[in-house]
C-alpha cells in the first residue's frame, strides 16, 4: 500500500503521494488545520504497538519531552496490510 492510502486511512487527505521524511522507514508528514502530524510504521503486533504507546505516554506524563500518539477518530495504532502504523 502506498503512503497516500495510509494517510487517507488515518483521515488525512493527500492529493499527491507523500515522500517519507526518513530514508529507512515510511514516516510521512500530514498537515491539518489543527497542526502537523506524523504517520509512521511502528512495532508489530498490536500488543507491542500499544505497549510502546503506553510507554511513551508515561514518559510524557513524567515531564520528559517525547513525541506521543494523538487521539484520533480512527484507530491509532492501525494495522494496514500486515504492518502497524501510528
Amino acid at each position: 500500500m502506498n503512503a497516500k492510502d495510509i494517510l487517507n486511512k488515518f483521515g488525512f487527505h493527500a492529493e499527491d503521494e507523500p515522500i517519507s521524511i526518513y530514508s529507512c522507514s515510511p514516516v510521512c508528514r500530514a498537515t491539518q488545520p489543527g497542526g502537523e502530524y506524523i504517520i509512521k510504521k511502528t512495532q508489530s503486533p498490536m500488543l507491542k504497538a500499544n505497549r510502546l504507546m503506553a510507554y511513551t505516554t508515561s514518559l510524557k506524563e513524567s515531564g520528559i519531552d517525547v513525541v506521543v500518539p494523538v487521539s484520533m477518530t480512527t484507530d491509532n495504532p492501525m494495522a494496514i496490510d500486515g504492518a502497524m502504523y501510528v
